[in-house]
């Protein structure tokens, strides 16, 4: 029988999780993890964020499908291992203020064999508010993304849309062609924002008092001065 999507993916975020966690000593607790589409980020770490049925804590972290949809597996192997440095830090380092990476986390990226850079390319900030990373060649993060793409290891769902506009443009991750063919077979349903049912209505009399929210072409009248609440 057949994974379910959602199987699929997550177990891939599992593997990556666990074979990485080998580099840390001692090893990292395990997250929840989650799929986030926030712009400019390419994931995220928060400590403790789910708590279970039988009050077990668990940390978070999430991953931004649209950026893997563009930079390929390379690129999460990447990321995962960032935020596992945030976690890392959050559990036995001192971290900086929120979303800051500090000399301690620029110093943990680069023993997995992870250089921090502010451009995401040699000469870069290693610290800053918003730092990207590449792998340093011969480190054991890249011997370990190497491994894993010898092995087949490889991302099996990827956000239609992203593929599609990015082929459309001719930028991004190549993807192989099946995967291509059938993100733009069809067109791709973008996130319809939600209808307005809701209106305010506000008294002709004294609006700064008395506002109301109804239906449109909602009728009142106040009952304190007599006055038409009018909108919508």
């Amino acid at each position: 029988m057949s994974l379910s999507p959602s199987t699929e993916l997550y177990s891939l975020f599992q593997r990556l999780f666990v074979e990485i966690n080998a580099l840390f000593d001692p090893p990292l607790p395990v997250p929840m993890f989650a799929l986030d589409q926030s712009p400019k980020t390419f994931g995220y770490y928060r400590r403790g964020r789910f708590v279970s049925a039988k009050g077990e804590i668990a940390d978070e972290i999430a991953i931004n499908p649209r950026e893997f949809a563009t930079h390929g597996f390379r690129e999460l192997v990447q990321t995962m291992a960032h935020e596992m440095v945030h976690q890392w830090q959050a559990h036995h380092g001192k971290p900086s203020r929120s979303g800051y990476h500090n000399a301690e986390w620029a110093g943990k990226m680069e023993s997995i064999g992870l250089m921090p850079s502010s451009t995401g390319e040699p000469g870069g900030s290693k610290t800053g508010q918003r730092v990207a990373d590449y792998l340093i060649e011969g480190g054991p993060l890249e011997a370990l993304y190497q491994r894993l793409s010898a092995e087949g290891v490889m991302i099996p769902w990827y956000d239609r849309l992203v593929v599609a506009l990015a082929a459309e443009a001719g930028v991004g991750f190549a993807l192989s062609s099946s995967v291509t063919a059938a993100a733009v077979s069809l067109p791709v349903m973008k996130p319809e924002a939600k209808a307005k049912t809701s209106y305010s209505h506000q008294c002709s009399a004294d609006s700064e008092l008395l506002k109301v929210w109804g239906r449109k072409g909602l009728v009142l009248t106040c009952g304190l001065c007599g006055g038409i609440f009018a909108g919508g």
